[in-house]
């Protein structure tokens, strides 16, 4: 590196902290053969010092100058400053000013505007204080006059003139005038009111006295008592109406005779002449907004009410005398909401008022409800004169379709009669008597005309039964419905039929029960041939035996005739049900009887219950308009499969015992040491070679993981239940086929997993 490259490095890093004297040194002088140019190298240092001092006196004017000039900037921007400052302040000072100003102008205007204001209202308050005495010294004039016309408008505008000093009575002398105000008016009111009542009573006292002038005066005395105010007016309709109806009460409450419920319409009948008389004399008296007609209505409504609540509570009442009284009473309610339905439905009439003139009304039929009693005895006796009449023998409506009992329809036909009547009277609570009626002649027509005497009745005359059950269900149920369709609302829960609905369930769950037991005891019947015979020594398989012929023929007389007449598809199918458990139960009992059984006698109670299974799968048909299920071809089949399943078992040879027992853990699938022992019982085996048997079998039980712990097919073979032929079996069906259905499904299941694990 040369020295003139290298001086500049060096001065680069003489204003580092870390400058290396030794490494500045070895830089100029890298070799000692640089020493030579030792001079001219510090040459170049001096030189380049110099330059570096001239720089720096360069650099240390200009900054002296900017200094200066910085120092003269600030103390000219301090002189700015100050006389920015001194601006603000003259603004502030006259901002107060100003503002000052402003407050006191405003609270001038505020001032001017109360005084203005008040002055307002102070010659306001004279104006109508002078308007006020005026028209207190006018009236007294007119009162003096009796210009009662004149006085009516201007007896308006000064109580509208009073209302407004009101306020101002802690003046004593607005206080004084008001006084005396009120005190004229109460004194020019009863004067008014007395006058009405002394020319009422002469217009009245004389023919033709309500002449058009009279009425004329009339009405301006009534307009002047309106303007009064509310309780004024109030005052003379009530004695109008009390003086109307004067006479009504000498003769209806001082006459014993007159007074009675059995003269009751005499009271509607004089009334209506009442309204008769206020009509063509009286209505153009009062204003039209009394509505002085429908003040009358209500005021005789209520005093008519006080006396039938008297009336009836001191006598019992006969029915004829009941039913005139509430037909004469509803009668006369009808005839008041027709005159007044127009007036009632006006706009300008409040909601209320329009209620409680109804409600009024109403009242009067109202007060007959805690006695409908008399009312609900009387269609009592005639729903026993009915069941009287009810023939003897069952008798099937030809009006219907349905094959039912003609007296179910002759009830509810009188149901319907009694209620049509019954609904123009009431829709209130003494319905619910009526629904208590006719619940409870239901119940009696269930236990007198569908459950008496149940072990005589034929099977027609059981599916009769059921078909009438099932009409009284239906019927019933909208019996309920319209109940509550024309019931008060608040009686909807009071109008249930669930007692008579429960009733008959119970009761078509107990005729088919007991027409069960009947064909149970037809099929037994039907197959005790079969139970004497002796299969033993039997050596060959004809042709089917000769009471299964008999057997089918009996059982299908006493199925048509049930399925010919029922209507109900689910009755239909219920009993089909019924008849396929009940045959399984009495065939399984005569299989037991004739043990023992050898093959060939299986072979032919085979063949015979092949026509058996045959009849009930065709059995459904027998009702015209039904079809025959899967649901009962599979109810079917688990029922015959249980009994082909013990006759296949009971085809093995006994001998040798694997055979037999091999054959029964194939079939039946079951461990049961006693389920087998019966098979063994059937087959003829000894009871003293049984325990040889029994240890084989159990033998083989333990070698097998899938078998069942008993065998559907026991629930019907047990031979401890055959004490008695007339117990049912356990599985004996529910009422409804669903549930029927549900349980023989069950043990369908359970046959069909064991045949398919076989």
């Amino acid at each position: 590196m040369s020295d003139e490259q290298a001086v500049p490095i060096i001065l680069e890093k003489l204003h580092k902290d870390t400058f290396d004297h030794e490494d500045a040194l070895r830089s100029l002088l890298p070799s000692t053969t640089s020493i030579e140019q030792l001079k001219s190298i510090r040459g170049n240092l001096v030189e380049q010092l110099n330059r570096s001092q001239d720089d720096l006196g360069s650099i240390k004017n200009g900054y002296n100058e900017s200094n200066n000039n910085l120092l003269a900037q600030k103390n000219e921007f301090n002189v700015t400053v100050r006389e920015v400052v001194g601006q603000l302040q003259c603004l502030h000072l006259t901002a107060e000013d100003t503002q000052s100003s402003i407050v006191q102008l405003t609270s001038e205007i505020k001032n001017l505007d109360v005084a203005k204001k008040n002055l307002t209202s102070s010659m306001t308050l004279l104006k109508r204080l002078q308007m006020l005495v005026t028209a207190y010294e006018k009236l007294r004039t007119l009162r003096q006059n009796r210009q009662i016309g004149e006085a009516t408008s201007l007896m308006l505008a000064m109580l509208q003139l009073l209302q407004f000093f009101k306020n101002y009575r802690s003046v004593e002398r607005i206080a004084s005038l008001s006084r005396n105000i009120t005190e004229f008016q109460r004194s020019f009111y009863e004067q008014v009111f007395e006058n009405f009542q002394l020319q009422f009573k002469k217009a009245n006292s004389i023919r033709g006295g309500f002449n058009a002038a009279s009425v004329e005066g009339l009405h301006e005395l009534c307009g002047f008592i309106d303007v009064n105010g509310p309780k004024c007016s109030n005052a003379l309709k009530d004695w109008y109406c009390h003086h109307q109806l004067d006479g009504f009460f000498k003769v209806f409450r001082e006459n014993e005779e007159a007074g009675l419920l059995e003269n009751f319409s005499r009271r509607y009948d004089w009334f209506f002449k009442l309204l008769q008389t206020y009509d063509d004399q009286h209505a153009l008296i009062f204003p039209a907004h009394w509505r002085m007609d429908i003040q009358l209505c209500v005021y005789f409504c209520n005093e008519t009410k006080a006396d039938l609540s008297k009336i009836l509570k001191g006598k019992d009442i006969s029915y004829p005398v009941f039913f005139t009284s509430i037909r004469q009473t509803l009668d006369f309610q009808n005839a008041l909401k027709k005159r007044f339905s127009h007036v009632l439905n006006e706009h300008s009439l409040e909601g209320s008022i329009k209620t409680q003139t109804f409600q009024t009304f109403e009242s009067l039929s109202n007060e007959f409800n805690p006695y409908y009693k008399v009312y609900i005895e009387h269609e009592a006796k005639q729903l026993e004169t009915l069941f009287i009449s009810f023939p003897s023998k069952d008798e099937t409506s030809s009006e219907e379709s349905n094959q039912i009992l003609s007296s179910s329809m002759q009830l509810f036909q009188l149901y319907r009669k009694i209620m049509g009547h019954f609904l123009q009277f009431t829709r209130g609570p003494p319905l619910i008597g009526l629904k208590n009626l006719f619940a409870n002649w239901l119940r009696r027509y269930i236990e007198i005309e569908l459950l008496a005497d149940l072990q005589s009745l034929s099977f027609s005359q059981y599916a009769v039964h059921l078909n009438t059950a099932e009409y009284i269900h239906r019927t019933t149920l909208e019996l309920e419905k319209r109940f509550r369709e024309v019931c008060h609302a608040d009686l909807l829960e009071q109008m249930s039929f669930q007692k008579v609905i429960d009733n008959l369930l119970n009761c078509k769950s107990l005729l088919i029960k007991s027409c069960t037991k009947k064909f149970e005891n037809s099929i037994k019947t039907s197959l005790e041939p079969f139970g004497k015979m002796d299969l033993r020594n039997l050596d060959t398989v004809g042709d089917q035996s000769n009471y299964v012929s008999n057997a089918i023929h009996e059982m299908k007389l006493n199925a048509d005739e049930y399925l010919g007449t029922i209507e109900q598809n689910t009755l239909a199918r219920n009993f089909c049900d019924r008849v396929c458990e009940s045959f399984t139960r009495q065939f399984f009992y005569y299989i037991y009887t004739i043990k023992p059984i050898s093959e060939i006698g299986a072979e032919q109670i085979l063949l015979d219950l092949c026509s058996f299974k045959n009849f009930l799968l065709k059995l459904p048909s027998s009702k015209p308009d039904y079809t025959i299920t899967d649901s009962y071809i599979n109810h079917l089949t688990i029922f015959m499969g249980y009994i082909e399943t013990l006759l296949k078992t009971l085809l093995t040879p006994s001998l040798p015992k694997e055979g037999i027992i091999q054959s029964y853990l194939f079939l039946i699938k079951d461990r049961s040491v006693s389920n087998f022992t019966i098979i063994l019982d059937m087959k003829g085996v000894p009871k003293s070679e049984q325990s040889s048997y029994l240890q084989l079998f159990s033998s083989f039980v333990s070698k097998k993981n899938d078998l069942s712990d008993n065998s559907a097919i026991f629930l019907y073979l047990n031979p401890s239940t055959y004490t008695d032929l007339n117990i049912r079996s356990r599985l004996s069906l529910d009422l409804t086929p669903e549930a029927s259905s549900r349980t023989l499904q069950s043990l369908g299941r359970l046959f069909t997993s064991k045949k398919k694990n076989g």
